[in-house]
């Protein structure tokens, strides 16, 4: 009688066992589904809070030109019959904040450049979803769709100033004196790194979206390692 009361106590053990873990993996299974169903709602209905452009200045000519320009599309643009790459477009009907960082070397040109002002230059166009699609149907839709686009309109325009941080010349001298084997290694760089808003609230609108965004810096003398 003992025994077999014994067996039945390690039955029920058994059974009560199997029945946590198997509570325990429905619990936990369900929580891995809901992860990956809120995280695919998510990304699918949510725009990217932060979106980043790593800007290209090009070079001038001082006697031609006054500025250095970097450029972003935001679009696809059909230019020869190929369809150039566009960075990510910022969301319909959000608002942005831009801010601008630019890396800068501690090199006599830039020192001598001062204070230089960075524009920012936002351009859209209509959305386009009043567009009709299929060929044209009377003349005019024909005369219409072989004219070119329109160039797009500034939809916003800004500036701000920058300069490098002033250091003595003893400054300096010390502070090479004391990072004299990071420098010489190319651990430490003499660089600084400057960033300033150029927009508060820029408000992508649906029918006028942010097509191509473009920064500006006042000065052809300035070196820029990285923006």
């Amino acid at each position: 009688l003992m025994q077999c009361t014994m067996l039945r106590l390690r039955a029920a053990a058994t059974t009560s066992l199997g029945l946590t873990l198997r509570g325990v993996a429905h619990i936990v299974a369900s929580f891995v589904l809901s992860t990956v169903v809120y995280s695919a709602i998510y990304a699918a209905a949510v725009p990217e809070a932060e979106l980043n452009y790593p800007l290209h200045f090009g070079l001038c000519d001082p006697p031609n030109v006054t500025r250095r320009v970097a450029a972003a599309r935001l679009a696809p643009s059909d230019a020869g019959g190929r369809v150039a790459a566009a960075a990510p477009p910022l969301a319909p009907g959000y608002k942005y904040m831009a801010r601008l960082c630019l890396e800068l070397p501690e090199s006599p040109p830039n020192v001598e450049v001062g204070t230089f002002l960075a524009e920012l230059s936002l351009y859209g166009g209509d959305s386009g979803e009043a567009a009709a699609d299929g060929p044209p149907v009377t003349a005019l839709d024909a005369v219409q769709a072989a004219t070119p686009p329109a160039p797009p309109a500034m939809l916003f325009a800004s500036a701000r100033p920058f300069v490098l941080r002033y250091r003595s010349p003893q400054v300096r001298w010390l502070g090479n004196l004391f990072f004299m084997l990071p420098l010489v290694l190319g651990l430490l760089e003499e660089k600084q790194t400057h960033c300033a808003p150029l927009a508060d609230e820029l408000h992508n609108r649906r029918d006028h979206p942010v097509l191509e965004m473009r920064v500006a810096l006042s000065s052809c003398s300035l070196q820029v390692y990285s923006a």
